[in-house]
């Protein structure tokens, strides 16, 4: 079995520093020059025979295919954005960012692996091609070929769930849902989002199958606007269900501007539970009770997925789910 002191003695280092980088030390600071070398030696020596092959040894790809526009629209890209690329510099990683599949997949020889964010409107075609060209990668936030890659996503079903029963528990008896369109994979259907799709599950469950659900269109502020527009049209300011589970903090900073301008006060004449927690949530009129998304977690369990589908190729793909935390405010108090 090869040694680090032979690695050492071979590259002209100290087995500490050898030691260091071959065991992911995120601390260690040295010169690419350096770590190339070291790798060099420890290839040579068929020292990866026995032993885990340390993330960085070559380049690691950042697939980031939310633009500027869409992080302005929906706050929640913009905060994964600073998440990864903290967590990225943190591990001391080589990273080139693309934003464009074709370009990774020419590129892929330069890299031992991926992280993806944003794969909305990505083809099935993009997705196999990648896929045979750079097999380790793990996306963040969804999970649109699970047959080819990992992935590390916010539980938002156990999510809406535990925000029905939390309303139930409470007294609320009549409950509605607010939120947006799921995931567009080329020209198939778009999928059902999964904060949509638990919600009615669960409101039949608990015999409100004509709950009301509006859920349309993209996740921004804007279109949150125009649904609360369409609930205070078909309800009124006084038949309001007495709450709504809003799919996420952007879209319900639209449907309050809505309510605001409409005459509808919250948690007076309706209560609202989202979800993210993000800065918005607390600076909005009332501030929101919202479930909070452990973004920077869930890309620590991506950049460590990706380290282990690297040394263990061909072993069966995770799928990893985070929850989430509820942080109570002004938009809903429990009674």
């Amino acid at each position: 079995m090869v040694t680090v002191k032979e690695i050492a003695q071979r590259a002209g280092y100290s087995s500490a520093t050898v030691s260091r980088l071959l065991n992911g030390d995120p601390t260690l600071s040295i010169t690419d020059q350096t770590r190339d070398k070291i790798l060099a030696v420890a290839d040579v020596l068929g020292y990866w025979e026995d032993h885990e092959r340390p993330l960085g040894g070559k380049e690691i790809a950042l697939l980031f295919r939310v633009t500027e526009q869409e992080q302005q629209n929906d706050v929640y890209f913009a905060t994964l954005n600073k998440a990864i690329r903290k967590v990225l510099k943190q591990r001391q990683l080589h990273v080139k960012t693309y934003s464009d599949t074709e370009e990774l997949i020419d590129n892929a020889d330069h890299h031992e692996g991926f992280i993806c964010v944003g794969a909305n409107h990505l083809t099935m075609s993009e997705l196999s091609r990648l896929h045979k060209v750079l097999p380790a990668g793990v996306i963040i936030d969804t999970n649109p070929a699970p047959q080819y890659f990992d992935s590390v996503q916010p539980n938002l079903s156990l999510t809406v769930r535990n925000a029905f029963v939390q309303l139930i528990e409470n007294g609320f008896e009549r409950i509605g849902f607010i939120g947006g369109q799921g995931l567009q994979i080329a020209d198939r259907p778009i999928m059902a989002d999964s904060r949509t799709a638990t919600f009615k599950i669960v409101a039949e469950e608990y015999g409100m199958k004509d709950a009301p659900i509006f859920s349309s269109g993209a996740f921004t502020v804007e279109n949150g606007r125009r649904i609360g527009q369409q609930i205070i049209e078909r309800f009124g300011k006084i038949g309001l269900p007495d709450a709504f589970i809003c799919a996420s903090d952007t879209i319900t900073v639209g449907v309050l501007q809505a309510f605001n301008e409409g005459g509808v006060l919250v948690p007076r004449d309706t209560s609202i539970i989202s979800i993210n927690n993000s800065e918005l949530a607390k600076y909005v009129s009332p501030p929101l009770t919202t479930y909070e998304i452990d973004q920077p977690e869930m890309c620590r369990i991506a950049v460590d997925d990706l380290h282990d589908l690297i040394n263990h190729p061909g072993r069966p793909h995770t799928h990893t789910l985070v929850d989430t935390r509820l942080v109570i405010r002004q938009s809903f108090v429990r009674k």
